[in-house]
């Protein structure tokens, strides 16, 4: 899976995405291809908010950031896809699972179609689970 991520390079193999040969260099490289994971262990700033740590480290926008928009987009992608999150809570404040679904949608918002999940559910309940299911365009 860290192959997968664009974490590790492969040592063997070839991975194909709809059939053309994939070569990732890095996790944007991943991301770009519509592959995103989520790790065990969490990559938030505790002194943020959701919507702050969820467009940490984009490119875009390049030099003003309008918060209430993001506030809003993570809002509407918490709703579609029901991972409960308020948008302007600090992380310090969240529960391990809400931090968990922040790391869900912070993939979601960069537009993967592939999620892999490291580990990342062990306090999500299968009922809870069972709502989150992405189409799989790739």
């Amino acid at each position: 899976m860290n192959v997968l991520a664009g974490l590790y390079r492969p040592e063997a193999g070839e991975i194909l995405i709809r059939g053309q040969p994939a070569n990732f260099r890095s996790p944007q490289d991943a991301i770009a291809r519509g592959i995103g994971m989520v790790h065990q262990q969490f990559m938030l700033v505790a002194s943020h908010t959701v919507a702050e740590n969820i467009v940490l480290g984009l490119d875009r926008p390049r030099f003003f950031l309008n918060l209430s928009q993001v506030e809003e987009q993570v809002e509407a992608l918490a709703e579609q896809y029901r991972l409960s999150v308020n948008p302007h809570a600090r992380i310090w404040r969240l529960s391990v699972g809400e931090q968990q679904r922040v790391e869900i949608l912070k993939m979601l918002f960069r537009g993967t179609k592939v999620l892999i999940l490291d580990e990342p559910t062990a306090v999500l309940t299968p009922r809870k689970l069972s709502h989150y299911s992405v189409p799989c365009a790739i």
